[in-house]
Parts: structure tokens; sequence; C-alpha cells
């Protein structure tokens, strides 16, 4: 369960400092809920929650918040339980349930609205800065929707907009009845575009109509000029069948004559066939054994070769390494682990004299810092004397004296500062009485002398009489008021007198104990002024420790060098196994590294040698086996050629060539017996084929003959194309044919058209009159409802121009405090705006600024219009708190601290003013500056 209480600090700014995902965002919407609520109306889908849904903690049973505010001099406490949709509302100070005041519909009750003197929207969309919001700016199309959105919400022309709306969506919404099946809703420009699409058709099917019937005059002579085509195309068509058969018969013959050369050619391969079948077992598949054989023979030649030169050298190295033993001979008995515990002792043995150099080094540096100082070791022990026998309280008292002396001089010219500031005020407000009492005394007579006048002429002038009254009336009242004017603020400043009056007195009080207190220790301690005894205390105190620093440092010099000793014997211990007569004083550093080169040299070459012996037996063994792999390889290979009948007194190389020779006659062989004599068989006729194939040319002939027989002209025609050329022909003239057929029915049938003529040309007519008149109603209607938007337009644009003299007015000094190269921010009456920046005079538009400068910038001048417009609306009525989170969180550093800045100076100094972020390290740009620490308090989450 998440529970926090935060109070803020209402005359500083306040920056609450944590990162991601723990809760600044929720705070935020927090405190906006706390003082509106959530929307009561707020639509809810199945794909979107409500805003109190969003914010509903998981697992909780609680969901409330609890808010303690101030406003015009009084207090509330807001308790609204989200789960259970409960609202309370206290007056802090009698505890009175207050709710009811708020009361504004059905369990809503927008505390906020009536205590900063604004509406939720527009508190949302100008004092209150939520992170998403700033962030949306770069995605929007222009600023200017935002302004256009912010103003419309702060302005007077929402119900102009409201108006635009339903006047649109009668734009969009009108309900059709052109449509033949059933009344729909579509957008007036449709309708008004089906309507003229429509009478167009109407207007195309009129003209056919007429075509049509003037087209019927013209229908014999066309019939006839079409028949004459038909004749054409059917004796063109019967010329192409003719040129078929004959292209079909010889294609037969070609064919059959094709049949007897192959039939020719598979004779051949037969023949050659029988006489390879003595090398049908011929092992041509052990052609890549014998070449993969051949090369591993002479690669294990290669490296059996190799492995005796390489065995040779590694024997002569092993030979070296015996020599250079011998020259070792007195560490036989050193071990492995006395090596590793040696080297450790020599490391600490170098850490040991390093060590001690530098503090040798640093006791002689200072003394000579003491002697350059003027150390003077008898003044020291003068001081000594005196100060060793003085108590701690008057030590802490001396050492401190002036210090807490200074305190109490400042303090005591503040209070007397500020006694002069209350003593000047209480003597303005007895002035202000004085000549308060001195209008009331002259208004008194003055009024005194028109009631006289009034009362002696009476009967001509009775406004005198009344003026002289009410003026007597309000002199006695101004003089009976005057002394009780600012009676409130009178009374509290001389209370302020006399309690600041109390405190110098006090103040004047220690300042002369101080001084009482000095005077008997400088007594006490025989020193005739207090400013000597100061002086040599400090003295005694700089001197005392620096020679203490000198005694600690002696000690600690003995104590390194013993345990250096120590190191040294440990030593000596390792050593005495090689060197016997070796003592303390023969350690040293260059000799413990000669030591352990040679030890480290004698341990390297018994690794050697071990590696060495190793090596030889790897080798010997490795040229044995290559031997033995080469002899078998070579046994396998003759048996492969013994099996293809190759000697094997032929040997590797001439074998191999002869394999290779019969391997091609093998492969003539199957090639003859697996593709050539099959693929010639195959495509053989058989006999049924070839009895067919001549009766086709018998048949083809007959009915060549009979077609000379009808059509004799036929004879001088010659094939001069093949079948499928003929065929293709055919059909297209087949389908010419069948168009003419087409429209010689089309002409027969166009008598009907007359028929057809009288019968729908009135009809369409009365459509055709209905439709424009319905074309004539919608375009009215569209131009009375884009008359009053226009009107509701114009109404608009002036509420945006008076917007625009009031971003003018601040914008451009806002933006120009946060980020001085943009300036001149000039917005028309639609809310556009143009800017310069830096020191050039070209001015950028609107839709430049959009897509050419950065998001930053856009932030900023979107940050500048919320900032502006919370002013100008605080201006008339309350000064409204301000709950940012985030608002630089596009913006470089500069910009950052500028504005960091500008909000804690200038809006912090008119407005409570609450800024969340997560840029923990951005603070730490700013929190040193003096302006931070005088107007801003950081809040830590926990």
């Amino acid at each position: 369960v998440l529970r926090r209480e935060i109070r803020f600090n209402p005359d500083k700014v306040t920056l609450i400092v944590e990162n991601n995902e723990r809760g600044k965002s929720t705070l935020v919407e927090g405190i906006f809920a706390g003082l509106y609520g959530f929307p009561p109306r707020e639509n809810k889908s199945k794909s979107k929650l409500t805003m109190a849904e969003r914010f509903n903690p998981i697992g909780c049973d609680t969901y409330e918040i609890e808010l303690e505010i101030e406003s015009d001099g009084k207090s509330y406490i807001i308790k609204r339980d989200f789960k259970n949709g409960d609202v309370f509302v206290y007056d802090a100070l009698t505890g009175k349930d207050v709710k009811d005041n708020f009361y504004k519909s059905k369990n809503y009750y927008p505390v906020g609205e009536s205590v900063l003197g604004i509406p939720e929207d527009v508190f949302k969309k100008t004092a209150l800065v939520q992170q998403h919001e700033i962030q949306s700016v770069k995605d929007s199309i222009s600023i200017q929707d935002a302004v256009q959105r912010m103003v419309g919400t702060s302005s007077g022309d929402t119900s102009a907009v409201e108006a635009m709306d339903v006047l649109y969506q009668s734009l969009n919404d009108f309900y059709s009845t052109t449509s033949k099946s059933k009344t729909r809703r579509m957008k007036v420009d449709t309708e008004l575009k089906n309507l003229q699409e429509r009478i167009k058709e109407i207007d195309i099917e009129l003209e056919n109509l007429d075509k049509k019937r003037d087209e019927v005059d013209l229908e014999i002579d066309r019939l006839e000029s079409i028949n004459s085509q038909k004749q054409e195309l059917e004796e063109e068509i019967k010329k192409i069948n003719y040129l078929i058969k004959q292209s079909e018969c010889i294609n037969l013959k070609r064919r059959l004559e094709e049949n007897d050369n192959r039939t020719n050619e598979l004779e051949s391969y037969k023949k050659e066939f029988e006489s390879l079948k003595d090398i049908a077992g011929f092992p041509a598949d052990k052609y890549g054994d014998l070449q993969k054989m051949h090369g591993q023979c002479a690669e294990l030649e290669k490296e059996s070769v190799r492995a005796a030169k390489e065995l040779k050298d590694i024997e002569n190295d092993f030979q070296d390494n015996e020599r250079n033993l011998m020259r070792y001979e007195e560490f036989r008995d050193f071990t492995r682990e006395e090596m590793q515990e040696m080297g450790i002792n020599v490391s600490k043995f170098k850490d040991a004299e390093k060590k001690l150099n530098e503090k040798i080094d640093s006791f002689n540096l200072e003394k000579e810092k003491i002697t350059r100082n003027g150390f003077n070791l008898q003044k020291h022990e003068k001081l000594k004397e005196i100060f060793d026998t003085v108590s701690d309280e008057d030590k802490d008292y001396i050492g401190d004296f002036r210090e807490i002396k200074q305190n109490n001089r400042n303090g005591l010219e503040n209070i007397v500062s500020g006694i002069e500031d209350i003593e000047e005020e209480i003597t303005g407000i007895i002035n202000r009485r004085k000549k308060k009492k001195r209008i009331g005394l002259m208004a008194s007579v003055l009024s005194s002398l028109l009631v006289i006048s009034g009362v002696l002429f009476f009967s001509l002038n009775i406004f005198i009489l009344l003026a002289g009254i009410a003026g007597l009336v309000y002199g006695v009242v101004t003089v009976k008021t005057s002394d009780s004017l600012q009676s409130d603020r009178y009374i509290e400043l001389k209370r302020r007198n006399e309690d600041e009056t109390e405190k110098q007195k006090i103040l004047e009080s220690e300042g002369n104990e101080l001084e009482n207190n000095i005077k008997h220790i400088c007594k006490k301690y025989e020193y005739e002024r207090q400013d000597e005894l100061i002086e040599d205390f400090k003295e005694y105190r700089r001197l005392d420790g620096r020679t203490d620093t000198l005694n600690r440092m002696d000690g600690d010099i003995r104590e390194i060098n013993k345990e250096r000793e120590e190191i040294k014997s440990t030593i000596v211990q390792y050593v005495k196994k090689t060197q016997k007569d070796i003592q303390n004083d023969g350690i040293t550093q260059s000799f413990c590294e000669r030591f352990m080169d040679n030890v480290s040299h004698y341990f390297s070459l018994i690794d050697e040698r071990d590696t060495l012996s190793g090596k030889i037996k790897e080798k010997r063994e490795l040229t044995e086996h290559k031997l033995t792999e080469k002899e078998k390889i070579e046994e396998e290979l003759f048996a492969i050629l013994v099996e293809s009948g190759i000697e094997r007194e032929d040997g590797i190389e001439r074998g191999i060539e002869k394999y290779k020779e019969k391997l091609a006659v093998y492969q003539g062989f199957i090639k003859l017996r697996d593709e050539l004599i099959p693929e010639k068989e195959k495509s053989l006729f058989n006999n049924p084929d070839i009895d067919i194939m001549n009766a086709k040319i018998k048949y083809k002939k007959k009915e060549i003959a009979d077609m000379i027989k009808q059509y004799p002209h036929f004879t001088r025609y010659k094939v001069e194309k093949d079948r499928d050329e003929y065929e293709r022909e055919s059909s297209e003239k087949e389908k010419m044919l069948k168009t003419i057929e087409n429209k010689r029915a089309e002409l027969s049938e166009a008598v009907s058209v007359i028929n057809e003529y009288r019968k729908k040309y009135p009809e369409l007519q009365k459509e055709r009159f209905d439709l424009i008149d319905t074309f004539d109603k919608t375009e009215k209607f569209k131009k009375s409802v884009e008359r009053a938007l226009e009107v509701l337009e114009k109404i608009s644009t002036e509420s945006h121009s008076n917007w625009a003299g009031v971003l003018n007015t601040n914008v451009s000094s806002i933006i120009g405090k946060i980020a001085s190269q943009y300036r001149d921010i000039k917005f028309d009456n639609d809310l556009s705006f143009t800017m310069k920046y830096g020191d050039d005079d070209r001015i950028y538009s609107q839709k430049e600024v959009d897509y050419q400068l950065s998001s930053g910038v856009k932030d900023q001048i979107y940050l500048s219009i919320r900032l502006a417009l919370a002013g100008y609306i605080s201006k008339r009525g309350n000064e409204i708190p301000f709950i940012m989170d985030d608002p630089f969180i596009t913006s470089d550093d500069d910009r950052f601290i500028r504005g960091m800045e500008f909000i804690a100076a200038e809006i912090g100094s008119r407005h409570q003013v609450i800024i969340l972020t997560c840029h923990s390290n951005r603070i730490l740009l700013i929190k040193e500056l003096d302006w931070f620490s005088k107007h801003v308090e950081i809040f830590y989450f926990e």
C-alpha cells in the first residue's frame, strides 16, 4: 500500500526529485484529482479505461488522497475516497463540513474551481504542465493547434466552436433521398455529387435513345453490306481448310521418313555395343578411391620425411638442455614450492624497502618545512609550559572567542536594523491616521457650511442641504475611525518592536559577558592584552601539531625497519640451501633479483627437458605410424589394379594410367547401353502407329481430291506455312464471321428500338425534373449552413485576436528569459506566430518552426504560452499554483538552467510552484547557485 504525506513550502519553489516509475506523474494526477475530482460523466469503452481506473492501485484496499490547502485566508481539508466514490471537505479551523459549498452535480465537487477561480479544463491547460503534454508538441501538426486548444478553453468562443461543430456535423450527416434501396446518411457534397451524376446518366440515356431511333433508317443498307462480307469470309475459310489438309499430309510423310533414318542409327549402335561386352565387369566406381589413395600415399611420404627431420632437431635441443642444466647443479635440492615462497618474501622485502624510503623522505621533508616556516623550539617549549596547564574549557573559549564575538555583533546589527524598519512603518501608520482625521475634520466643516446654507435657502436648493448632511456624516465617521486605521497591523508592529528590543538587550548582555570572561582568562594566565593571548594560543596549537607529526613519523620508520629485518631473516633460510654462509647483511634487492632469476631459469630448463622428452617419444611414434599407414594403403591400391586386369609389376603410376584408359572404354559402353540405344528405341514408331499414319495420308488425299472437284481453282494454292499457323488463321476468320453474324442479328432486331423509345423516354424525363428540384433544395441548404459558419468563424476570430494581443505582450518576455536567442514572437489573429532567432533579422514562419527547428524550441514556446496564459488569468483573480512535471525535458543544459532560474525567481515569487523531475544529475548543475538556495527547496522521494 502506497501512503505518502508531503508538505509543500508556499514561500519557495518545491523541486521533487526521483527516478522514473516511482510515482511522480501519479503525484501530479493525485493533486489534480484532489482539487477537481475525476470527470463525472467520462465515457467508458471496452478498449479504454477511465481516469479513475487508470490510477487504481492493483491489490490495494485503499485508494484515496487528502489535501490541505489555503486560499483567501481560509484553510480546507479535502479527502477523496476514489474506491468508494466518497468526497469530504472540511474547514481546517472549525472542522465544519463545507462540502455542499462546492457542489456542482451528482457526486461531483470541483473544489479547485471555487478556490482557484478557474474551471478544471483551464487549470489543466495552463498551470498544470504534465510531461506527456510537453513531449506531445513535437508530434502535433503545429504549435498553433495546441495554442488554439488552450485559448479556446480559456476564452469566450467555446459556444461558437460547439455551434460550428454542430453545423459541420450537419454537412456530414445529411440524409440522402437518392438511394433507390433506402434513406441513408452521407455528406451534403456527396449528395450533390450523386444528384449531378444521376442527372448526367439520364441525359446520356435520353441521347442514346435518340441516336437509336435515327439509326433505324440505315438498317437495310448496312445489312446488305454485311451479307457480302459474310460470303467472302466463308470462301476464305474453305481455302484455309484445304491448305490445312495439304499441310497435314506433307507432315505425316516427313515423320515416316525420319523414323526410317532413326532405325538405321539404332542398328549401328547395337553392333558397337556387342563388340564391347567383355568390359562389362570393369570396376569403374573405384577410380575415386584410386585417386584418393594415391594422394594419401604421397602425403604420408612427405609427412614421414618431415617427422624424421623434426625428430633430429628435437634430439639436438635435448642435448643442449642437458648441458645448460649442469651449470645450475646447486639448485637441485630446491623445490618449486620453495621458489614460490621465496618469491612472495622477496616481493614483501621490496615493498618494505619502498615504504621505508618513502617514510624517511617524508620525515626529512617535514623537518625542512618546519624549519622554513620559522619553527622555534624554545618558543614552543615556553608556550607549552603555559597552555598545557590551561583547562579544555578555557582552550575552547579562547579558540572560538573571535567567531562568537563577531556573530554577536552581526546579530545585534540585524536586530537594530529591523527595529528601525518597524519604527518607520509605525510612524507611517500614525501619519496616515492623522491625515485621515484632517480629511474628516475638513469634510465636517465644509458640510456644516452646506447644511447652514440649505437651512437658510431651503426653498431655493434642497440638494445643497442633502449634500451637506451626507458630507457631515462622512466627516464624523472618518474622524471616529481614523484612530482604528490599520489597527491590527499597528498592534502587530508594536508587539514585534517590543520583542526585537528585548532580543537587542539580550545580545548586548551576552556581548558584555564575553568581554568579562576573556578579561578574566587573561588575568588568570598573566596576559595584559586579549589579542596577545589569542595569537599565542593559535601559535601553540600550530607548533604542537607539527611536533606530534614528526614523532609519529619516526615511530613509523622504526616499525617498518623491524618488519623488513624479519623478512630478510626468512629469505636467508631459503638462500642457505645453495649458499651456506649467507647472513642478513647480504640480502639486498639486487641479490634477491639475481637469485630469483637463477632459480626461475633452473626450473624453466627442467620444464623444457620434460617437454623435449615427450616430443621425442611422440615424433618417433608418429614416424612409425606414417610408414605403416602408407604400406597398408599401397596394398589396397594394388588390389584395385589387379581387379581391373592390371599387373602389379606395372607399378602404381603406370597402373593408374592403364586404369584411366580402360575406364574411358567402359564409359562408352555404358552410354550405349543406358542412353543412346534406349533413346533411339523409344523414338521409333511401332507398326500400328505406322499403319495409322499411312491410313491418315490416304484419307487426307481423298478429302483433298473431293475439295478440288468442288473448287478446281484451289489447285493453284501451295502450302507455304505449317499447320498451326493455318489453324490460327482459320480461328481468326471464324471469329470475324461470328462478329458479322452478331451484327446481322442486331440489325434484324433494330426495329424494336422504336418501341423501347416510346416506353422509356417519358419516364426518364420525369425522373430528371425531380432530381433537378432536389439538387436545388440541397444546394440552398448547404449555402445556408456555410453562411452560418462564416458568422461563427468571425466571432471566433475576434476572440483569437484578443488572445493574440495578450500573448504578444507576455510570451516574448518569458521565452527571452528562458532562451535568449529566440525573440520577437508575434501572434496573428488565427494564433499562428512568427519569431526571430539569434542576431539574425530573418523572420521564421509557423511552418518553419514546426518542421525545421528542434522539439526543444517548440516545447519552450509552448511552455512560455502556458505561463503567459496562467499569469494573465491570475491578474483577473487568484494567483493560481503551478504544478510542472519535467517542463524542460527536451531542453539542453543552458536552457534548463535559465528556465529553472526564471520559474524560481519570477514565477515562484508570485505563485506556489511544484516541479517534478527524474533528472537528478541535472540538479547538480544548479544546486550550488545562489538563486537556487534562496528560491528552491528540494524534496526527495523515499
